[in-house]
């Protein structure tokens, strides 16, 4: 086995191996699909990966991980998991078709023999690959901290069993909105031609903002993260049935709309947008439960609602997956920028004073 890295405009010569790569896994890390990586054309050069780390096999693809790549002032090179920085990618981990992630534990042993690395950071990675940070590399050279939890839902076989895995109260609302919907003449709506989906974005964001707005919080759709995902939609034709989106319809109006990904039978619900007016119902869990209804009678197992902790998904679920941020140090240079690094998060979430003395203590995880 050997490793190769490229820069990542030179993507679609190996695009092929790639998707052939990520089909073959039985649970890839989804934001690290073709459609994804493809998709961060249409972001700034900063923001898209710089790097592909490739691993090969008897001249096959076994191991793929994009990255970004910067050289630090005083000479040294820091490797990170690539993730645009405006959008929420969870469960990062190397695309890895070894046994036991072989591959992956190779090079996070031998980075600076195979490429020359400093420092290999790891954000929103998944617990099997901080174990193997962990398990090669000592204490002194590897920094983890919990980052996101991100709950999720087991759902059942058959979805008239949804509910039933509700509290008694949550479950007497679903039911009321349901039959408040069917009086008021709201629809459920997947969206599935490509023309509609293009459409289908714009009502998006323009919901999430008005509900941003309602809330008095910035829109998390900035002028390039709203371009990114128009791409997505576009290239949904080239890759069918990922980009998922779902809609509460009153006539021919959208009231609101459920973004996310499907693949491998799990569902990402990436982001969400719901008309204010509407005080009489829920849209937001009506929306949910039927769409959740809809996935499980299309062979989809697992809800993930990816990162953060707010109050609506504990309603539907109380299991959680936790993703990991990692930095290991391989050479004297990266040891300085590992600390460097954990000073700078530290006095970033605790202040000055208070980060400084848990950094010195080593109680900034």
């Amino acid at each position: 086995m050997y490793f190769q890295l490229i820069a990542s405009h030179n993507f679609e010569e190996i695009k092929p191996a790639w998707a052939k790569l990520h089909n073959s896994l039985e649970a890839p890390c989804i934001f690290y699909h073709p459609l994804f990586l493809q998709g961060t054309s249409n972001l700034l050069v900063r923001n898209r990966p710089s790097h592909m780390v490739l691993g090969y096999k008897d001249d096959n693809l076994i191991f793929g991980l994009p990255c970004t790549i910067r050289n630090r002032g005083t000479g040294g090179i820091v490797s990170y998991f690539y993730h645009p920085p405006h959008e929420g990618w969870d469960h990062l981990e190397p695309l890895d078709q070894t046994k036991d992630l072989t591959a992956t534990r190779y090079l996070i042993r031998d980075c600076k023999k195979i490429f020359g690395w400093d420092l290999f950071v790891a954000d929103h990675t998944t617990s099997r690959v901080a174990q193997l940070f962990e398990l090669y590399c000592s204490t002194n050279r590897a920094f983890t901290r919990n980052s996101f939890k991100c709950p999720y839902k087991l759902l059942p076989p058959d979805s008239s069993d949804l509910t039933t895995s509700l509290s008694k109260h949550f479950r007497t609302n679903i039911r009321q909105d349901i039959k408040r919907a069917k009086d008021l003449g709201i629809t459920f709506v997947a969206v599935r031609s490509q023309a509609e989906m293009a459409f289908s974005i714009n009502n998006l964001i323009a919901l999430h903002e008005l509900r941003s707005d309602s809330t008095g919080r910035s829109s998390r759709f900035t002028a390039e993260s709203q371009a990114y995902h128009r791409r997505l939609a576009e290239l949904s034709v080239i890759f069918p049935g990922i980009v998922s989106i779902f809609e509460l319809r009153l006539a021919d109006t959208v009231i609101a709309s459920l973004y996310g990904f499907c693949h491998h039978h799990r569902f990402y619900f990436y982001q969400c947008g719901i008309e204010t007016g509407y005080t009489r119902l829920s849209l937001g869990n009506l929306l949910i439960y039927n769409t959740m209804s809809y996935l499980i009678d299309n062979g989809v197992r697992i809800f993930d609602f990816l990162r953060g902790t707010e109050d609506y998904k504990f309603k539907w679920t109380d299991t959680l997956f936790q993703d990991y941020f990692i930095m290991s140090s391989h050479s004297r240079c990266g040891k300085f920028y590992l600390e460097y690094d954990r000073w700078r998060r530290a006095i970033k979430r605790y202040g000055k004073k208070v980060g400084t003395m848990a950094w010195f203590s080593r109680r900034d995880h």
